[in-house]
C-alpha cells in the first residue's frame, strides 16, 4: 500500500527529510498488468548548514534499497 511504501521511505531517508508526498500515479499501456507506477517527492532540510550531494545521495540510496528489499518494489 501506499502507506507501507510512505513508511519505509520515513524510516530510512534519515532526519533531513522534512516532506514527502505522492505527486503522481499511473496505471496504463507501459506498466505491466495489475501493477501501479507512483512518483513521490521527497523534500530535504537541514536547518543548521547546507545540505550536500552527498548527503541526499546516501539517503536516497537507503531509500531505494529498503523499498527493494523490505517490499519488492522496482525502483525507476
Amino acid at each position: 500500500t501506499n502507506q507501507e511504501v510512505e513508511n519505509v521511505i520515513k524510516s530510512n531517508a534519515g532526519k533531513y527529510l522534512t516532506a514527502l508526498k505522492v505527486i503522481d500515479v499511473y496505471e496504463g499501456s507501459h506498466i505491466a498488468a495489475g501493477k501501479k507506477s507512483i512518483s513521490y517527492n521527497l523534500t530535504f532540510l537541514n536547518r543548521e548548514d547546507t545540505l550536500t550531494d552527498d548527503v541526499v545521495n546516501n539517503a536516497m540510496d537507503k531509500v531505494v534499497a529498503a523499498l527493494e528489499n523490505d517490499l519488492a518494489i522496482k525502483v525507476r
